[in-house]
């Protein structure tokens, strides 16, 4: 530490440094974003490789994360982890070829498993009228005056995807599948929506783990594995120095 300090010329040390952990491999994607195979803790314990591998910032650890999709994202990185503890990068093509595998497996998931999980908060701020054959979304944001009454202000009030999801599902629910509402709940704020991607710009929600597939549209599998598990692989890749890998190097045909 005393040598830290005098190479920027400071009289005497001024911070103190414990040492937490030793890693054998690093992978750093950005600032509080990486993964590292630790070999030892501050505690003394030690681990073989591949046997300790932590996640910071990674999509790992969000909750929003399928349980399925960690799992697929895990093995990914002890296989490359385990290649550089060997002293060896993975190929562009071994990569590719794992992915294509994955793909595979993905494509063979309930939606249920594989469809991004997020609370919804604030459904009735976006949401003016869902029961209408078409879905109404308030345009602005509202405010509330000095008397508690709400206004109109000019600033856009862009719906999020999952608050979008889940208007859809209960739009269906109110029109082309009122058969099912005994069935079904609504979804409303303070719920949890699943929800997956029909096509490039539309998405679908439902009640975790109460896929609703007597009226569920078809899951775009191609776009969904792309938003879920290769958009945030191929930021590895990219730090392992290659170009992106290409959605369509991994196409399969939906099954959804």
């Amino acid at each position: 530490a005393s040598i830290y300090a005098q190479k920027f010329h400071c009289h005497k040390n001024l911070e103190k440094f414990e040492l937490e952990k030793i890693s054998r491999t690093i992978i750093l994607l950005a600032k509080k974003n990486y993964m590292c195979d630790v070999e030892w803790i501050d505690s003394g314990a030690r681990f073989d490789p591949c046997h300790h591998i932590t996640y910071t910032g990674f999509d790992v650890v969000k909750g929003s994360t399928p349980e399925y999709c960690r799992k697929e994202m895990k093995d990914f990185v002890t296989f490359i982890m385990g290649e550089l503890n060997k002293g060896r990068k993975p190929t562009l093509g071994e990569l590719v070829k794992r992915l294509v595998d994955i793909k595979k497996r993905f494509a063979m998931q309930s939606p249920n498993d594989i469809a991004k999980s997020q609370s919804i908060s604030n459904y009735e701020s976006f949401v003016m009228n869902d029961k209408s054959p078409e879905i109404q979304y308030f345009s602005f944001k509202k405010v509330l005056d000095a008397n508690g009454n709400p206004i109109d202000t000019n600033e856009k009030l862009p719906v999020p995807i999952h608050v979008r999801a889940a208007a859809i599902y209960n739009n269906m629910l109110f029109n082309k599948a009122k058969k099912y509402r005994s069935k079904y709940n609504l979804l409303k704020s303070g719920d949890k929506v699943r929800y997956y991607y029909t096509d490039s710009e539309n998405v679908f929600g439902f009640v975790p783990d109460l896929f609703p597939m007597e009226f569920a549209p078809k899951m775009d599998v191609d776009i969904q594995f792309e938003k879920m598990l290769l958009s945030p692989l191929n930021r590895i890749v990219v730090a392992l120095g290659y170009n992106e890998i290409a959605p369509s190097l991994t196409y399969t045909p939906s099954l959804f």
